[in-house]
C-alpha cells in the first residue's frame, strides 16, 4: 500500500480496525507457549499498528484524536492479561512461555509511543493512569532480569522495557506527567537495569534519570528530538564497528540494501527463472512447496542484483502479483511444518514456502526494481491491490 500510495485510502479501514472490540480481544486470544502469531493476531497487533506509525497521512493530525482514547483504555486489559495481579511471582518459565504475549505487548507500546510525540497525542494521558500501569512493567523483576541477559532490541522482553521507559519520558514532558514522575523512585529500576549490554536500555535509562533531575521540564516537542537522538544512537556502531553487536534492525536494512554480485547470472538464468516464476502464477495444484521455496530463493538472490541485468524478470513477478493466487493465499494463511525457534515472529519460518514467495519475495523484487516503469505499474497494479487490501481485512474482521 505504502508503494502503491494508497495508504490514505485504506487510513479510515485501519482506523476502525484499531478502535473496534476485536483490537483488544485480540490479545487476549494469545496462549502460553504460543510459538508464533495467527494471522489474524498478526494483522490486529502488527500490520495495523505499524501502517499507522510507518506511514504519513493527509488526516495525520486527527490521529492523536482518532486513537488515543481507545488505545489508552485498551492498555490496562493488555498488560493485566499478561502480568496477572494475582500471581505473587512471575518466573523465568513463566516469561519463556509468554514470548509472542509480550511481542505482541510491545506492539502495543510502540504505538503509544508513537502517540506520545506531539503534545496533542500527550494531552490524552493526563487524568489517566497509565504510569501506574508502566509502572507495572518496570516492578517487574524477572522480566527486567531476562532482558538483561540479551543484548538485542529483537528480544521481546528487551522491547518492552526499552518502550516502557520511552513512553514515561515522552510523557515527562507535559508539566503535569512531569511533576507526578519526579515523585516517583526508579532508583531500584536504574539500579537492576545497570547490568544490562543492550545499548537500547543504556539509552533510555540514562535519559528518564537526566529528564527526572531537572528541575522544570522544557521544550514542547522534545520526545521528536529524543527520537531521532535513540536512532542515532543505534546507528552509531554501523559507521564505527562491524561487528555482532550492530542491533539487529539496523543489521538486517543493511544487509538488504547490499548488493550480492551473483556469478551465475547471465541470460540463460534469468530466462529459465523467468519461465518457473511465470509457471507460478499460471498453476497452483501441481506445484510442490519445494517449487516454491527453490523459486523463491533463486528470485530473492536476484533482487539484490542492478536492475539492467534482471528487468526482464518484471513482467513474470508482476503476472504473479495481479494473479488469482496472490488473494488467496491472504485468505488461508499455512504454515511450515519445520522446526520453528520460539521468538522468531516474522521470519520466513513460520510461513508456507508458496505464502513467502506471493507475500515476499514478489513484492520484493517490484519494489526494488519497478522505478523504470513505476507509474506505469501503479496505474495496473494499484487499484488491484487496492482491492485485495479491502478483501484482506474483511477476512480478517470475520
Amino acid at each position: 500500500c505504502s508503494k502503491l500510495n494508497i495508504v490514505n485510502e485504506i487510513f479510515d479501514s485501519i482506523i476502525s480496525c484499531l478502535c473496534s472490540k476485536f483490537y483488544q480481544q485480540i490479545f487476549l486470544t494469545i496462549e502460553p507457549e504460543q510459538i508464533r502469531l495467527s494471522s489474524k493476531q498478526l494483522f490486529f497487533i502488527y500490520q495495523c499498528t505499524q501502517f499507522i506509525i510507518q506511514n504519513q497521512f493527509q488526516q495525520q493530525e486527527r490521529i492523536p484524536n482518532l486513537l488515543c482514547q481507545t488505545m489508552i483504555n485498551t492498555t490496562k486489559t493488555i498488560i493485566e492479561h499478561i502480568f496477572p495481579m494475582n500471581d505473587d511471582e512471575l518466573n523465568s518459565i513463566y516469561f519463556h512461555q509468554q514470548d509472542i504475549a509480550l511481542y505482541a505487548l510491545n506492539c502495543h507500546l510502540e504505538l503509544l509511543n508513537y502517540l506520545s510525540l506531539t503534545s496533542n497525542g500527550r494531552r490524552y494521558f493526563l487524568q489517566t493512569n497509565i504510569i501506574d500501569q508502566m509502572m507495572n512493567i518496570l516492578q517487574q523483576d524477572q522480566l527486567i532480569a531476562n532482558s538483561c541477559e540479551h543484548e538485542e532490541l529483537f528480544h521481546s522482553d528487551i522491547a518492552v522495557i526499552v518502550h516502557t521507559i520511552m513512553l514515561l519520558y515522552n510523557l515527562a514532558y507535559e508539566k503535569q506527567m512531569f511533576l507526578i514522575l519526579k515523585k516517583r523512585d526508579f532508583q531500584n529500576i536504574y539500579f537492576k537495569l545497570k547490568s544490562s549490554k543492550d545499548k537500547s536500555i543504556k539509552f533510555v535509562r540514562k535519559t528518564l534519570s537526566l529528564i527526572l533531575n531537572q528541575d522544570q521540564i522544557h521544550e514542547e516537542n522534545e520526545p521528536m528530538k529524543l527520537k531521532q537522538a535513540y536512532i542515532e544512537h543505534l546507528e552509531e556502531p554501523t559507521e564505527k564497528l562491524k561487528d555482532k553487536t550492530v542491533p539487529d534492525i539496523v543489521r538486517t536494512t543493511r544487509e538488504r540494501d547490499d548488493n550480492i554480485k551473483l556469478a551465475t547470472l547471465n541470460e540463460t538464468y534469468i530466462t529459465n527463472l523467468s519461465r518457473d516464476v511465470e509457471e507460478l502464477s499460471r498453476n497452483e495444484s501441481s506445484i510442490s512447496p519445494a517449487k516454491y521455496k527453490s523459486v523463491g530463493q533463486r528470485v530473492r538472490v536476484v533482487t539484490k542484483q542492478e536492475t539492467k541485468e534482471v528487468e526482464s524478470l518484471l513482467d513474470p513477478i508482476l503476472k504473479c502479483l495481479n494473479s488469482s493466487f496472490y488473494l488467496k493465499i491472504f485468505e488461508n494463511i499455512e504454515l511450515n511444518h519445520g522446526k520453528v525457534i520460539s521468538g522468531t515472529i516474522q521470519t520466513n519460518r513460520s510461513l508456507a514456502a508458496r505464502h513467502i514467495f506471493f507475500m515476499r519475495e514478489c513484492p520484493e523484487f517490484l519494489f526494488r526494481h519497478d522505478y523504470k516503469r513505476r507509474k506505469e505499474i501503479a496505474n495496473s497494479l494499484g487499484q488491484k491491490m487496492f482491492n485485495n487490501c479491502f478483501c484482506s481485512i474483511n477476512h480478517s474482521l470475520t
